[in-house]
């Protein structure tokens, strides 16, 4: 379900936001919130908060591919604390340090970022690669 929450600005970009309730009950997803640039129709900003996994948040940062709703830059954050990785996804190095203690890790920021520089758009795909 979709609710239209107003108007904001990121950036001083003004954007419409939007909030999307899950109509399943059992969906680990409690809450998105959408921040949408409607005069270039972008999502400029995500947050979800999660039953399990509290909130994280998406941000966008768009430039030579807009037309394509492709970002040159995606900027994620989440909670340390509240975030669980999925299995085959930690990468626990050993490098002779004692682990953190799990204490430390309450209340911290996590954030990963993730610049394009380039995407290959409609390239075409010969028809073997779908038999």
């Amino acid at each position: 379900t979709v609710i239209d929450a107003g108007t904001d600005k990121i950036n001083g970009m003004p954007v419409r936001i939007a909030k999307l309730l899950p109509d399943d009950d059992n969906s680990d997803i409690v809450l998105s919130t959408v921040y949408i640039d409607e005069t270039n129709s972008l999502i400029r900003k995500a947050k979800t908060t999660t039953k399990e996994n509290g909130t994280y948040e998406v941000e966008m940062t768009y430039g030579k591919y807009a037309a394509y709703g492709l970002p040159d830059r995606i900027i994620f954050s989440f909670n340390t604390k509240d975030y669980k990785l999925p299995k085959g996804m930690t990468f626990d190095f050993d490098d002779g340090t004692a682990p953190p203690a799990k204490e430390k890790l309450k209340n911290r920021k996590g954030r990963a970022e993730i610049s394009f520089k380039s995407y290959e758009i409609n390239k075409g795909i010969s028809d073997a690669v779908f038999k």
